[in-house]
Protein backbone atom coordinates (compact mmCIF):
# COMPACT_ATOMS: atom_id res chain seq x y z
CA UNK A 1 0.00 0.00 0.00
CA UNK A 2 1.52 3.01 -1.07
CA UNK A 3 1.49 6.12 1.90
CA UNK A 4 -0.05 9.87 0.60
CA UNK A 5 2.02 12.62 -0.14
CA UNK A 6 1.54 15.52 1.07
CA UNK A 7 0.70 18.38 -1.20
CA UNK A 8 4.07 20.07 -0.57
CA UNK A 9 5.85 16.86 -1.54
CA UNK A 10 3.76 16.00 -4.11
CA UNK A 11 4.72 19.51 -5.99
CA UNK A 12 8.01 18.85 -5.42
CA UNK A 13 9.88 18.30 -8.48
CA UNK A 14 12.33 15.80 -9.08
CA UNK A 15 15.96 16.98 -9.83
CA UNK A 16 18.16 14.16 -8.49
CA UNK A 17 20.33 13.72 -11.35
CA UNK A 18 18.87 14.30 -14.49
CA UNK A 19 21.63 15.98 -16.35
CA UNK A 20 22.03 18.04 -19.72
CA UNK A 21 24.61 18.53 -22.24
CA UNK A 22 25.19 20.97 -24.99
CA UNK A 23 23.35 20.38 -28.33
CA UNK A 24 25.98 19.98 -30.90
CA UNK A 25 27.10 23.43 -32.56
CA UNK A 26 26.70 25.06 -29.31
CA UNK A 27 29.30 27.33 -28.08
CA UNK A 28 29.29 29.67 -24.74
CA UNK A 29 32.12 32.03 -23.09
CA UNK A 30 31.60 33.41 -19.65
CA UNK A 31 32.82 37.08 -20.09
CA UNK A 32 32.60 39.94 -17.04
CA UNK A 33 30.16 37.80 -15.01
CA UNK A 34 27.46 36.63 -18.12
CA UNK A 35 27.30 33.81 -20.07
CA UNK A 36 27.49 34.40 -24.04
CA UNK A 37 26.05 31.45 -25.95
CA UNK A 38 25.88 31.01 -29.72
CA UNK A 39 23.28 28.66 -31.36
CA UNK A 40 23.60 26.68 -34.51
CA UNK A 41 20.69 29.24 -35.75
CA UNK A 42 23.10 32.05 -35.42
CA UNK A 43 21.26 33.04 -32.31
CA UNK A 44 22.84 34.79 -29.84
CA UNK A 45 21.34 34.96 -25.95
CA UNK A 46 23.25 36.35 -22.79
CA UNK A 47 22.50 35.31 -19.17
CA UNK A 48 23.67 37.17 -16.58
CA UNK A 49 22.28 37.05 -12.49
CA UNK A 50 20.56 33.85 -12.28
CA UNK A 51 20.79 32.63 -15.74
CA UNK A 52 24.26 33.25 -15.61
CA UNK A 53 24.98 30.68 -12.19
CA UNK A 54 22.80 28.49 -14.31
CA UNK A 55 24.01 28.23 -17.53
CA UNK A 56 27.46 27.19 -17.30
CA UNK A 57 26.60 24.41 -14.54
CA UNK A 58 23.94 23.08 -16.55
CA UNK A 59 26.11 23.15 -20.03
CA UNK A 60 29.15 21.47 -18.24
CA UNK A 61 26.85 18.31 -17.69
CA UNK A 62 26.03 18.63 -13.50
CA UNK A 63 23.49 17.13 -12.04
CA UNK A 64 20.33 19.31 -11.49
CA UNK A 65 20.26 18.70 -7.73
CA UNK A 66 23.84 20.56 -7.97
CA UNK A 67 22.76 23.28 -10.13
CA UNK A 68 19.53 24.07 -7.79
CA UNK A 69 21.54 23.78 -4.56
CA UNK A 70 23.76 26.68 -6.13
CA UNK A 71 20.62 28.30 -7.25
CA UNK A 72 19.39 28.54 -3.84
CA UNK A 73 22.58 29.26 -1.71
CA UNK A 74 23.39 32.14 -3.82
CA UNK A 75 20.24 33.44 -3.64
CA UNK A 76 19.06 32.78 -0.36
CA UNK A 77 15.92 30.85 -1.63
CA UNK A 78 13.99 27.71 -0.70
CA UNK A 79 15.40 24.19 -2.52
CA UNK A 80 11.62 23.55 -4.15
CA UNK A 81 11.31 26.85 -5.46
CA UNK A 82 14.99 26.73 -7.12
CA UNK A 83 14.01 23.15 -8.23
CA UNK A 84 11.19 24.48 -10.31
CA UNK A 85 13.04 27.21 -11.65
CA UNK A 86 15.76 25.65 -12.29
CA UNK A 87 13.05 22.63 -14.58
CA UNK A 88 11.82 25.73 -15.72
CA UNK A 89 14.90 26.98 -16.93
CA UNK A 90 16.15 23.86 -18.53
CA UNK A 91 13.00 23.46 -20.01
CA UNK A 92 13.57 26.56 -21.98
CA UNK A 93 17.12 25.99 -23.36
CA UNK A 94 16.29 22.60 -24.20
CA UNK A 95 12.99 24.32 -26.25
CA UNK A 96 15.78 26.58 -28.12
CA UNK A 97 18.15 24.29 -29.27
CA UNK A 98 20.84 25.10 -26.42
CA UNK A 99 21.18 21.73 -24.32
CA UNK A 100 19.67 18.42 -24.82
CA UNK A 101 19.18 15.19 -22.11
CA UNK A 102 22.36 13.44 -21.27
CA UNK A 103 21.87 9.99 -22.30
CA UNK A 104 20.97 7.83 -19.99
CA UNK A 105 22.83 4.68 -19.46
CA UNK A 106 21.58 1.70 -21.33
CA UNK A 107 21.89 -1.74 -19.04
CA UNK A 108 23.08 -4.59 -21.65
CA UNK A 109 21.40 -8.16 -21.23
CA UNK A 110 24.37 -10.35 -20.57
CA UNK A 111 24.63 -13.34 -23.05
Amino acid sequence: MRGRRSGREAARPNVDARRYRLAPDVTFREIAGQSIVLAATGALYTFAGSGGVVWPLVAGGAPLKRVADALARRYGIAPARAERDVLSFVRQLEGRGLVRPWPSRVRRARA
